[in-house]
């Protein structure tokens, strides 16, 4: 009977230290991601129009609020504990630890990691991608082939070296996996090959010129330190395992929206 009553107290001490552990995890991420918007830039907005089309099929009775107004106040108040706890920790969890995760908060808090963002950002707003992809791809279709990219004349080759530098330790290569998926069926057509070649090989020169201007040298240095860690490291093996599946991945906030939706006394068809 004692080493059963031993037994009982490990368990319970065993699933203890898990719900700490998970709650470090969770308030080391909630701090990440406030300290680096960036890294679910976008996602707020995509999510939030796609609940609202949701909110179509999944609501019986909204309450005595609209459907914008339900999805504002979950966008606003509660998807970023959602994202973080639902989708966010079991993908870290499973590459980087709780130090490492603080390890990046605190260098995105820092001066450098606060003007790189800005910088990050401003240019992602001024980029012009889409509309040279789009470009690209009517010139290949067109039967004509693309001339490669070439750096900004402007720029200088110590900028040049150092972005490269930069963007291969980046997960900016990614981009053109996620291009190459969005053409689902039509990925192996001949056109569609081109595309994804040309952007294999011209893609660190895009961003380049994209970047100059905006980023600076000491931007690329700060990215650069940031990257070869082993955390980022880490954090983008768990972002790449995030995006693989997006069915997945949306399940997860949409699941944590009805439990939400339902704690508001909405009564929904599920």
């Amino acid at each position: 009977m004692k080493a059963i009553k031993q037994l009982f107290v490990l368990a319970l001490l065993a699933v203890s230290m898990t719900a700490t552990a998970q709650d470090d995890m969770n308030a080391a991420l909630m701090d990440y991601v406030k300290a680096c918007p960036s890294a679910l830039v976008g996602m707020d907005d995509k999510m939030g129009e796609a609940l609202k089309m949701i909110n179509q099929e999944l609501i019986k009775e909204y309450n005595g609020k609209t459907s914008e107004e339900l999805v504002s106040d979950y966008m606003e108040n509660h998807f970023l504990n959602d994202m973080v706890e639902n989708v966010m920790a079991p993908a870290v969890t499973e590459f980087a630890t709780v130090d490492e995760v603080k390890q990046l908060a605190a260098a995105m808090k820092s001066p450098e990691g606060q003007v790189f963002q800005q910088h990050q950002k401003q240019m992602n707003e001024n980029s012009d991608f889409e509309k040279l992809g789009t470009s690209i791809m009517e010139t290949i279709i067109a039967g004509v082939e693309p001339e490669d990219i070439q750096p900004d004349p402007a720029c200088p080759k110590t900028y040049i070296d150092t972005y490269y530098k930069f963007y291969d330790l980046s997960n900016l290569n990614s981009m053109v996996n996620q291009m190459t998926a969005m053409f689902g069926d039509k990925k192996d057509d001949p056109d569609v090959k081109k595309f994804v070649n040309y952007l294999t090989k011209n893609m660190r020169t895009i961003y380049l010129n994209q970047s100059y201007g905006i980023m600076t040298t000491d931007d690329l240095k700060f990215g650069v330190k940031t990257y070869q860690t082993e955390a980022w490291q880490h954090m983008m093996q768990a972002s790449a395992k995030m995006v693989s599946d997006p069915q997945k991945l949306g399940m997860g906030i949409i699941m944590g929206y009805i439990l939400w939706l339902q704690g508001q006394g909405v009564e929904t068809q599920m």
